[in-house]
């Protein structure tokens, strides 16, 4: 399995379980599924047997998240941006991906002309847009990008700003 990270965080993004394909070597792209994953920590989830002598109690909680798959299995954060912090964010976070594609020798002016397509594109779409960050929730990371396409979920990662790590 590869695990797909967040070059600045470290934070999970998406596995290889989910199905993806690349866009013009600049964007990996994942549409993703409505789903609820249900949460039961009942004592036969994790091999426990109840004692005869205590009496029976309903100790297990049973729960569910409904949400984006990906979404999910990744544990992203949603995040608040509105257009004017997006902006923000966004700027910065390329200024710092900018600086590690330099440094790895990268082609810089090619990735910044397809980044500048893609950012006008999406302000121009910006409340079709929802965004998510890693776990931690680190401000200077990849905002992850999702555009509803009817019922399906579509999210955008930089390619750029990812690095693969095989399990």
């Amino acid at each position: 399995m590869r695990l797909y990270k967040d070059i600045v965080s470290g934070d999970e993004l998406f596995t290889d379980v989910f199905p993806f394909k690349e866009e013009d070597d600049f964007l990996y792209v994942i549409r993703g599924k409505l789903t609820t994953e249900t949460t039961d920590v009942s004592g036969i989830n994790i091999g426990a047997n109840a004692s005869e002598e205590a009496p029976a109690e309903d100790a297990s909680e049973a729960g569910s998240t409904s949400g984006i798959n990906v979404v999910i299995r990744s544990r992203l954060q949603a995040s608040g941006f509105n257009k004017k912090s997006f902006k923000v964010h966004i700027a910065d976070y390329m200024k710092k991906i900018k600086g590690i594609i330099a440094e790895n020798k990268g082609d810089v002016d090619t990735f910044m002309s397809k980044a500048k397509i893609f950012i006008k594109k999406l302000l121009e779409d910006f409340d079709d847009y929802e965004f998510y960050m890693g776990e931690s929730n680190n401000a200077e990371a990849m905002a992850v990008m999702v555009k509803w396409d009817g019922e399906t979920p579509i999210l955008y990662f930089f390619k750029q700003g990812i690095e693969m790590e095989k399990l």
